[in-house]
């Protein structure tokens, strides 16, 4: 992980390089709640491969300090989050 790029009410999310690749990843990082995927995580399995939809690379589990589970999504790295580039748009509209 090379550094935070983003943070919620769910988690954070990490700059990484992926180690496969070579290429920059984002990671977001959530508490796993009970024994299934995330609705998030489904959703862009769902959708991979349609345009406009961040793509997802791959995900696992680690574990905190605290030895709670943690879901690791990864997914292609893009430049701008979406509410950047909305900004950006309606600044030269």
């Amino acid at each position: 992980m090379k550094r935070v790029i983003g943070n919620g009410a769910f988690g954070y999310v990490f700059e990484a390089l992926d180690k496969n690749s070579g290429e920059l990843v984002a990671v977001k990082r959530t508490h796993k709640v009970g024994n299934v995927v995330s609705r998030e995580y489904k959703m862009l399995k769902m959708l991979q491969g349609s345009p406009n939809v961040v793509q997802l690379v791959d995900l696992f589990y680690t574990k905190d300090g605290k030895g709670r589970l943690l879901q690791n999504t990864v997914m292609e790295f893009c430049e701008y989050s979406l509410e950047k580039k909305l900004r950006e748009n309606m600044k030269n509209d």
